[in-house]
């Protein structure tokens, strides 16, 4: 068994990160919360993770205080890349200004990136059922006043 998982590790690594739980994932976002939100577009001193999955680093709309060190890096955020972060985001991009030492454990670690990936997901899917619904009225008849 060990080297089966040694063995899919080896050959699909995103899918042994992906099996975490989102709703533990949530919980586990609290430490976040103090400098990034999970609302789209709603950014604290760090920028809102809602929709961050598949996206290049530095590049949430409407935040720009990305350290250069962020801004420079190729990164496109996905499981592999966002265990590598949580795990030590000052490893991972030196200058960065992320000041979290990073999340040691490694089941917590997949159950914030299943929530971000259910967050992203879900996120996009707001939107796209957000369009504005236009409702034409007929005019209201009122009788003369007597």
């Amino acid at each position: 068994m060990k080297y089966l998982f040694v063995l899919v590790a080896l050959i699909a690594p995103n899918a042994v990160l992906a099996d975490g739980d989102p709703a533990r994932g949530k919980r586990a976002f609290l430490q976040c919360v103090m400098c990034h939100s999970a609302v789209p577009g709603g950014h604290k001193s760090g920028p809102s993770l809602a929709r961050i999955w598949g996206r290049n680093a530095a590049t949430v709309e409407g935040f720009w205080n990305y350290s250069e060190a962020l801004k420079q890096a190729d990164i496109v955020w996905d499981a592999e890349t966002l265990d590598e972060w949580l795990t030590s985001p000052k490893t991972m991009v030196p200058g960065t200004s992320m000041r979290v030492p990073g999340i040691k454990d490694a089941e917590e670690r997949r159950d914030i990136i299943a929530y971000l990936k259910q967050l992203a997901e879900s996120s996009s899917a707001i939107l796209e059922n957000t369009a504005p619904r236009i409702t034409l009225m007929k005019p209201i008849q009122r009788s003369p006043q007597q």
